[in-house]
């Protein structure tokens, strides 16, 4: 696999990551404003596009990793991708957490419920692994001469 796709794996990740982020705050506002949805509403399709938007990126960004061991790059391609991949990985868990406990204690018009303080961390964690690894990538571009590696070559 090249290590041109560098960017793009991030590129998607960030954008999984807004998706995520936008998913959530449509999801709260419907909390807040007392609108029960199901776990397959229309508020939740983009929260559930940006997890695997940034599990994709992660899995071939982490196997881009070891599929070129000893290649410079790996310190700035693999941390933030992992730390997004846990993030995601937290929502997959939290998701049907968060449906079997509206099945059991019904609606609830709190942000802070167990399931939804999971769900809270896990974007978190997914906005933040691909911001550091961007930013890690977009300093090693400037500083460490890879311009060679992230340049799209034919």
């Amino acid at each position: 696999m090249p290590r041109n796709l560098i960017v793009p794996f991030y590129s998607i990740g960030v954008f999984g990551a807004l998706l995520q982020i936008w998913g959530g705050y449509w999801d709260v506002s419907w909390h807040g404003l007392g609108l029960v949805e199901t776990f397959f509403g229309i508020n939740h399709i983009p929260l559930y596009s940006g997890v695997a938007l940034v599990i994709f990126a992660s899995v071939l960004g982490v196997t881009m990793r070891f599929r070129s061991p000893g290649d410079r790059t790996k310190k700035y391609l693999s941390t933030g991708l992992m730390i997004a991949a846990a993030g995601s990985f937290v929502q997959v868990i939290a998701g049907p957490f968060d449906f079997w406990w509206h099945g059991n204690f019904g609606f609830d018009p709190f942000l802070f419920t167990p399931s939804h303080s999971l769900l809270i961390g896990g974007i978190v964690l997914s906005g933040l692994g691909v911001s550091v690894g961007s930013l890690r990538l977009l300093h090693a571009y400037r500083s460490d001469g890879l311009r060679g590696y992230l340049a799209y070559s034919k």
